[in-house]
């Protein structure tokens, strides 16, 4: 019979090794085939919906 902290201690071998796992299959550097030019891309959309809702660096969350 396997105890509370035997379960326990199973289940954390068994979530650590999974985001080891998970972690080893990321690339290590990423260099897109095609990428945008900078002048093709614009972050204006999110500077708008920043100046509308954050005041003084927090977060409006009423508007």
């Amino acid at each position: 019979m396997v105890t509370k902290k035997g379960q326990l201690l199973m289940w954390m071998v068994i979530w650590v090794s999974m985001l080891l796992t998970a972690c080893s299959t990321v690339p290590m550097s990423f260099s897109p085939k095609d990428p945008l030019r900078p002048d093709e891309f614009s972050h204006q959309l999110l500077g708008q919906v920043f100046s509308s809702h954050v005041n003084d660096g927090l977060v409006d969350y009423p508007a």
